[in-house]
């Protein structure tokens, strides 16, 4: 009978185990979706905010090529940045796939707390450019309304 009841406890623990190491593994897979999501509201953001800036700069202020190349430089960082995340986002959805029912728990844990990160960072960067595009917004509107204080000729495109 002690035979029997330890191996039976033996499966209940390994079953316990098994449950958890499935757990972590779909919270790893929800983390990285929302961290997918974030990403895309985040690129839609900027490619439609990239095209306002550039066309008000382009209609508005067609001179001034420096206020032009600086909001391109800006895109073009934020478009390099969100194509790493990007294939980060891929390569761990490709890694949690691939990974082992009979990972280390500590294992699954340390790749739930980079998930967190990696999802805190992208919200905070979509809350960052937002505030940078809007302060963008915001000064080349007050430069527009500079201009035409001055009485400079400015496109009403």
């Amino acid at each position: 009978m002690d035979v029997l009841s330890a191996l039976l406890t033996a499966l209940g623990l390994g079953a316990r185990r098994s449950e958890k190491v499935s757990d972590r593994r779909s919270e790893a897979f929800r983390l990285n979706a929302e961290v997918e999501a974030k990403l895309l509201r985040l690129d839609s953001f900027q490619k439609l905010e990239r095209v306002k800036l550039t066309k008000t700069l382009m209609v508005h202020m067609p001179n001034d090529v420096e206020a032009l190349h600086s909001c391109e430089r800006y895109f073009d960082k934020l478009d390099q940045d969100i194509a790493v995340v990007k294939q980060t986002v891929v390569d761990c959805n490709a890694s949690i796939s691939a990974s082992s029912s009979f990972a280390a728990l500590n294992k699954w844990d340390e790749v739930i707390a980079l998930l967190h990160r990696q999802n805190l960072t992208v919200g905070e960067q979509l809350v960052a450019t937002t505030s940078i595009v809007e302060h963008f917004h915001a000064l080349l509107d007050q430069a527009i309304e500079e201009l035409r204080a001055e009485g400079k000729e400015i496109n009403n495109e």
